[in-house]
């Protein structure tokens, strides 16, 4: 929901109010929600071998999300373009 006089958002994920919003939602939402949280790369590691093992997802990789500092499973062909 937006505030005309202040020109602040709210997100309509987490509520919070923040300044960016990417379709109603913050950056930070759009990183982390609906994503599986892995503890560790390790962790985060292993089940992308598991799921390149059952679907031969060789793109699929880990990465460290800067929003919550916990890792998640993404393509991996864009973190070596970037």
């Amino acid at each position: 929901m937006k505030h005309n006089l202040n020109k602040t958002y709210r997100c309509s994920v987490c509520f919070t109010h923040c300044d960016n919003l990417k379709q109603d939602i913050c950056l930070e939402c759009v990183a982390c929600t609906g994503k599986i949280k892995y503890t560790s790369l390790a962790a985060a590691n292993a089940s992308a071998e598991w799921f390149f093992e059952k679907d031969e997802l060789s793109w699929l990789g880990a990465y460290e999300c800067t929003f919550c500092k916990q890792y998640h499973l993404g393509n991996s062909e864009m973190k070596l373009a970037s």
